[in-house]
């Protein structure tokens, strides 16, 4: 991590004049554009999240209903068989 953070320095101090008001703006906005990217990752992630659980527990409890209602069938069907 810190080779990097040299190679991005060195790269910036070739580019822009040492300590001039340029460098100190590239950096602050560069860094606004990082948080921002970064934020938008995160909610983007929890979105997905959100749906892909979703989706999966109501697949499960729309298959737990149908067992349930395939059991309670079949518990009629019992007792009737057995009245007749």
């Amino acid at each position: 991590m810190e080779r990097m953070k040299t190679c991005v320095v060195s790269f910036f101090s070739r580019i822009l004049p040492q300590n001039s008001l340029t460098r100190r703006w590239f950096r602050n906005a560069f860094c606004l554009i990082v948080l921002f990217l970064l934020v938008l990752q995160v909610l983007f992630t929890g979105m997905l999240r959100y749906y892909y659980y979703e989706s999966v527990e109501n697949a499960l409890e729309s298959r737990a209903a149908l067992y349930r209602r395939t059991m309670e069938q079949s518990e009629i069907d019992c007792v009737f068989y057995r009245q007749r």
